[in-house]
């Protein structure tokens, strides 16, 4: 008789969540009974005249490393756009992309274990020699953009640093 005492609290609030989800179920498939636009709704049996446009893609969607050749975009920003391009690289692969700059640059145009390309091949931007990779390990590199003296780690470099996201996780 304990026993059944000890759970007879559980069975009631069983009980009681099972009628509350199928009452409000019901009462969800009801109109409004205050509102008469909602009544002529429900009461319609065709569809609605309106149609909600959907954008329509194009055949060769822009990547985000054509921002990086748009002048209108700042270097800092175009800075932030290629660490995007990085964090999506090791989302899926674990680790940043290593080696030289045009090891880093065939890695991300899908020469890496899974053959993804997050820029595709021969694009502009992995010829131009302003970006420089400062490979800190497996999960940092520091972004630079040479400034105009056009040499690297001079004080007019522009320079992301590692943040969160490109440094291990624990």
């Amino acid at each position: 008789m304990k026993r059944l005492l000890r759970f007879l609290p559980w069975v009631l609030l069983l009980g009681l969540v099972l009628y509350l989800v199928i009452d409000r179920k019901e009462h969800d498939h009801l109109p409004s009974e205050g509102n008469p636009e909602m009544q002529a709704l429900a009461a319609s049996p065709h569809e609605p005249d309106f149609h909600i446009p959907r954008p329509e893609r194009s055949s060769n969607p822009q990547e985000p490393a054509d921002d990086l050749l748009n002048p209108d975009i700042s270097i800092p920003d175009k800075l932030v756009i290629l660490e995007r391009i990085l964090i999506d690289y090791q989302s899926t692969h674990k680790s940043l992309p290593t080696g030289t700059r045009e090891e880093i640059y065939a890695a991300l145009t899908g020469e890496n274990p899974r053959g993804i390309a997050y820029i595709s091949a021969g694009h502009p931007v992995t010829q131009l020699p302003d970006y420089f990779f400062h490979v800190m390990g497996r999960n940092a590199i520091e972004l630079r953009h040479w400034g105009a003296d056009q040499q690297h780690f001079s004080d007019d470099d522009i320079v992301s640093r590692p943040h969160a996201s490109m440094t291990p996780r624990r």
